[in-house]
């Protein structure tokens, strides 16, 4: 094994052999494989999953080299996409036949210099990954389950001697203007500035709140005091003109 195999493969069998009770509420959303990371800007990282196998075999044949999510924070912004397990197809088909996993959901909450991504994929490898997006609702709610069960955890992770930044080299700073979840990309940003009365950063806290984050919650999701994200939630209330922050669940 190289440095990121037995990283990845040693932290997460340690932590599946004492939480693997966590992932349980997975069986009900037809979830076969299942991964949560945090990621700063100055490469501390942690990646927790429910297959240590197939996830440490997937670092250990460079497929994060690829991977557009797993790069600097700063260039990415909250959002979902579905997106392969690895390319080319050869390398695909091999993670099909073996771990029947071919498509994943990816999350990401993203803001400054820390990103928590979230990716899911179906137990069935011949469904679409977009057909877990009927359970989206269900799906935020776990990722909030598991980031809090899970915080000493990730911070364990974190703290140990392990860069994602220096592994990744020039790679972990390279922008990708075509993809939607980057900042760079343009069709994105004028979207939005045609649409809305919100700054970048309100339209992450509206977000968060929208899918039943706390101020507290969002805070930590975000890189932020809670004080920051309360007053950024009243300024979205005065934009919008609502007396209660609940009428903002329908903006």
């Amino acid at each position: 094994m190289d440095d990121i195999e037995d990283f990845i493969y040693r932290a997460n069998s340690k932590f599946f052999s004492k939480r693997k009770n966590i992932f349980n509420p997975l069986q009900y959303l037809n979830v076969k494989v299942f991964g949560c990371v945090r990621l700063e800007s100055d490469g501390r990282f942690a990646h927790l999953t429910n297959d240590v196998e197939a996830v440490t075999l997937w670092y250990g044949q460079k497929h994060h080299f690829s991977f557009p999510y797993l790069k600097d924070p700063r260039l990415l912004r909250t959002g979902y996409i579905a997106t392969p397990t690895v390319e080319p197809k050869e390398q695909k088909d091999f993670f099909v036949k073996n771990y029947e996993i071919n498509r994943g959901l990816v999350i990401i909450y993203c803001n400054g210099s820390r990103m928590y991504g979230f990716i899911y994929f179906p137990e069935d490898a011949k469904f679409k990954s977009e057909s877990l997006l009927t359970n989206l609702e269900l799906i935020h709610k776990f990722n909030k389950y598991f980031l809090h069960e899970t915080e000493a955890d990730i911070q364990r992770m974190m703290a140990q001697d392990f860069n994602l930044k220096k592994n990744k080299g020039n790679l972990f700073t390279e922008d990708d203007k075509n993809n939607p979840l980057f900042r760079s990309n343009q069709n994105v940003n004028s979207f939005f500035q045609s649409i809305s009365r919100l700054t970048p950063r309100e339209e992450e806290c509206l977000q968060l709140f929208q899918q039943g984050y706390s101020a507290q919650a969002s805070a930590a999701i975000l890189g932020i005091s809670r004080r920051t994200v309360e007053h950024h939630i009243n300024h979205i209330k005065e934009k919008y003109k609502c007396y209660s922050k609940w009428e903002l669940l329908n903006k």
